[in-house]
């Protein structure tokens, strides 16, 4: 097989495999707690139009500490897109970005093409 090929059924299968959680849930398909806090904070930021000084429903109120990266990624996102499609598909996508980099990696490694499939 071409090199395409092989990553292509790779992505195929990994594509499927990620996105079972979704299909097998009847009724709430937020995976984790942490889809709750980020739903929460987009929310925050939407209404406050910036960073709070302090989060009030974390253990009883404590400053606002809580890393931003993801954050300020969902309110972007969150112009285009619904929030609930966003915190379902993201950990997909970015699953999918990590086996390709897992694959260009071991490629370049030179590891042999069985190992890098079965891996």
């Amino acid at each position: 097989m071409k090199f395409s090929a092989k990553l292509g059924l790779i992505l195929i299968f990994a594509l499927i495999i990620l996105s079972l959680p979704i299909f097998l849930r009847e009724k709430d398909v937020s995976v984790g707690d942490d889809n709750y806090f980020y739903t929460r904070m987009v929310n925050l930021f939407n209404e406050d139009k910036g960073i709070p000084s302090q989060d009030g429903l974390s253990y009883s109120g404590r400053d606002f500490t809580y890393e931003l990266g993801q954050i300020y990624l969902l309110v972007f996102l969150n112009k285009f897109f619904n929030l609930n499609s966003l915190l379902q598909i993201l950990p997909i996508l970015f699953g999918i970005v990590a086996i390709i980099l897992f694959y260009l990696i071991l490629k370049k490694f030179e590891v042999a093409e069985k190992e890098i499939i079965f891996s």
